[in-house]
């Protein structure tokens, strides 16, 4: 059965997360990948490169005003 093979993964986060949280959990997890999760949901999983990319274009929008 699928449900035996199923585990909850040590690093994970949730979409209400704010970027700093997530960037942490990322550094401190060393994955590439992060799984979402909401109240027990598996909704997707989000990678390392997208989310600092977009930090990356965060900062310059920011640094530019």
């Amino acid at each position: 059965m699928v449900k035996d093979l199923m585990f909850m993964p040590e690093f994970y986060i949730s979409s209400k997360d704010n970027m700093e949280t997530v960037a942490k959990k990322f550094e401190t997890s060393n994955r590439y990948n992060l799984a979402v999760i909401d109240d027990g949901k598996y909704l997707g999983f989000i990678s390392r490169a997208v989310v600092f990319s977009n930090y990356r274009k965060t900062l310059e929008y920011f640094s530019h005003e």
